[in-house]
C-alpha cells in the first residue's frame, strides 16, 4: 500500500503490507460465537499499536540534525527541578537509577536517550480537592469517563451534575492524567481545562522539554502498560504503585521532535478512523448480504427455487463466506435446511415417519410391560400454531419426549477437583459437550467412599444435553 499519507514512515515489512493487517477481523465475544459475536477492526487495531511503537521508537518521524538533542534535557530539567525546590513547589526526591544497556527496549537514535518516567515527570505529586474547594462548574472525571483502549473522553461531568464527598486529586490544564488501576491502564488523557479527578488517577506534570502530548503517547504504548500491568499490587483492586511507575523507562525524544512525531500520530490515527469506519460498514454490508442471500433458502417453496437461490449463492460462494460469522451463518442454515426437509431429496420409496413413531410407540410399550422403562403420561398431538414450519409429506411432527426412551438429570455428586485416573469412575462436568464436541475427558473424579450408578452411565449413542445456563446450550449424540 503506497499511500503518500504514510511517507513519513520508514520502510518495515509491516508497514508495507498495511492492506492485510486493515483486512484483519476478530470476533469479539465473551458470550457466544458466531452470530453473538461483534467483529472488530482487528488489523487496524494492530496497526494503531505499531503505529506508537515506531513513533516512541524514533521510526515514525524523520530526525532533524538542526533539533537540540534530548541529551541537554537533563541538565535542563534537574535546574528547573531545583527552582521548584526552592519555591517550594516540589519536594526533593532521592535520585533515581540510570538506565542500563540491559534496561533499554530497544535502540533510540542519536539525539535521544532513555530515561525514567520519575525523571521527567513530578508522579505521584498531587494536590488534593475537597467538596468544599470547588465550584458548581469545577470538571470532576472519573475512570469510567474516558474509553478503553482509545482514551477518549466519553462526557465531562460538572460538580453540579457528580458531587462528589471524598477527597479528589487536582489537575490543570496541560496535565497528562493516568488510570493507575487495573484493567484501566491504557487510560491516558491530557486535561484542557482544570478540574478534579478520582484518587485510582494520577495527575502528572512533565518538566521543563518534555510535550503533555508526547508523554501520553509513550504511556499508551505496549511496552509502558505491560510494565504497569505486571508492576501493579493489591488483590481487589491491583493498582499501580508510585515507586513502579517513577521506575518505568521513557524514551526522550528531542521538543522539536516530540511535537513532529505527535502531530504525525494524530495523522495516521484519523487515517486509521476513516479506514475502521470504511471496513465497519463494509463487515455490515457483508453481513446482510449473507443473511438476506441465506435466508432466503429455507422460505422456498418448490426445488427450482431452491435451485436457483442457491445457484445465486454457489456463483459467489469464495466473496460470501470469508468471515467466521458468515461460515457460522452457513453452517446453521444447513441445519435449518436439514430439520426441513430441503438439504436432501425424499424418495417415495422411504418408510412414512408416521410408520416410524408407530413402530417407537410399540417398542416403548414391550419395555413398559418387561419393567425395563416407566410408563410416561401421554402427550397432546402437535398443533397446527405450534408446527415452526410446513415439512415434507412424509414427515411428521411429534414431541421430544415421544422419541426418548428415558429423559432425565443426571447425577451431580461432590466430586474430586481433579479429573478421574486409570479405570475408575468420572463424572462429566458441563465443559463435556461445549461447543458441539464431546470430551470425556472434561470429569471429575468420583471419590472412592461413593459407589457409581450404572442408570447414569453415558453409553455410546445416548444424546447428551446440558440444561446449565452456558453462553450457548449444547448437544451431543
Amino acid at each position: 500500500m503506497n499511500d503518500p499519507r504514510f511517507s513519513g514512515m520508514s520502510r518495515n515489512p509491516v508497514t508495507d503490507n498495511l492492506d492485510l493487517w486493515i483486512s484483519a477481523l476478530l470476533v469479539k465475544s465473551t458470550a457466544g460465537r458466531g452470530n453473538n459475536g461483534r467483529l472488530e477492526a482487528y488489523g487496524i487495531k494492530k496497526l494503531r499499536a505499531l503505529i506508537l511503537e515506531l513513533a516512541v521508537s524514533g521510526k515514525l518521524v524523520p530526525q532533524d540534525p538542526n533539533d537540540e538533542p534530548a541529551t541537554v534535557l537533563p541538565k535542563k530539567i534537574e535546574k528547573e527541578k531545583a527552582r521548584l525546590e526552592k519555591e517550594g513547589v516540589l519536594a526533593k526526591r532521592e535520585p533515581l537509577p540510570d538506565v542500563t544497556k540491559d534496561d533499554e527496549y530497544f535502540s533510540l537514535p542519536n539525539s535521544w536517550l532513555w530515561s525514567r518516567l520519575g525523571e521527567v515527570t513530578n508522579y505521584g505529586i498531587t494536590d488534593k480537592a475537597e467538596p468544599e474547594d470547588v465550584d458548581e462548574e469545577t470538571w470532576v472525571l472519573d475512570l469510567e469517563d474516558v474509553e478503553k483502549e482509545t482514551s477518549k473522553l466519553l462526557k465531562k461531568y460538572r460538580f453540579t451534575e457528580k458531587p462528589f464527598r471524598s477527597s479528589k486529586n487536582r489537575f490543570k490544564s496541560g496535565d497528562v492524567i493516568y488510570g493507575k488501576l487495573r484493567p484501566y491502564l491504557d487510560k491516558v488523557l491530557v486535561a484542557d481545562e482544570d478540574g478534579v479527578c478520582t484518587t485510582e488517577m494520577v495527575p502528572l506534570r512533565g518538566y521543563i522539554g518534555i510535550s503533555p502530548w508526547y508523554l501520553r503517547l509513550v504511556m499508551k504504548t505496549s511496552h509502558f502498560i505491560n510494565y504497569a500491568s505486571d508492576s501493579t499490587h493489591g488483590m481487589n483492586l491491583p493498582r499501580l504503585g508510585t515507586d513502579k511507575a517513577r521506575m518505568a523507562l521513557f524514551p526522550l525524544a528531542p521538543l522539536a521532535e516530540q511535537h513532529r512525531i505527535v502531530a504525525k500520530v494524530e495523522e495516521l490515527m484519523a487515517l486509521c478512523d476513516q479506514l475502521e469506519q470504511q471496513q465497519g460498514r463494509g463487515i455490515e454490508a457483508h453481513q446482510a448480504l449473507v443473511e438476506n442471500l441465506l435466508g432466503t433458502l429455507p422460505r422456498v417453496a418448490s426445488d427450482q427455487e431452491f435451485a436457483a437461490a442457491w445457484s445465486r449463492i454457489a456463483e459467489h460462494f469464495d466473496t460470501l463466506f470469508t468471515t467466521e460469522h458468515s461460515i457460522d451463518q452457513l453452517k446453521q442454515t444447513i441445519l435449518q435446511l436439514a430439520v426441513m426437509g430441503k438439504l436432501v431429496i425424499q424418495d417415495s420409496s422411504d418408510e412414512p415417519a408416521n410408520v416410524l413413531l408407530q413402530r417407537i410407540t410399540a417398542e416403548k410399550t414391550r419395555l413398559v410391560k418387561l419393567g425395563k422403562i416407566s410408563k410416561s403420561k401421554s402427550l397432546p398431538a402437535v398443533a397446527d400454531d405450534e408446527k415452526w414450519f410446513d415439512l415434507p409429506t412424509n414427515w411428521s411432527w411429534t414431541r421430544f419426549d415421544e422419541l426418548a426412551l428415558r429423559s432425565e438429570a443426571g447425577w451431580s455428586p461432590s466430586c474430586e477437583s481433579t479429573p478421574r485416573r486409570d479405570n475408575n469412575w468420572g463424572v462429566l462436568k458441563v465443559s463435556a459437550v461445549t461447543w458441539g464436541k464431546y470430551d470425556p475427558n472434561e470429569n471429575k473424579a468420583l471419590p472412592a467412599n461413593l459407589e457409581s450408578k450404572p442408570d447414569f452411565e453415558v453409553m455410546p449413542g445416548d444424546f447428551l444435553i446440558s440444561r446449565a445456563n452456558t453462553a450457548e446450550l449444547e448437544v451431543i449424540s
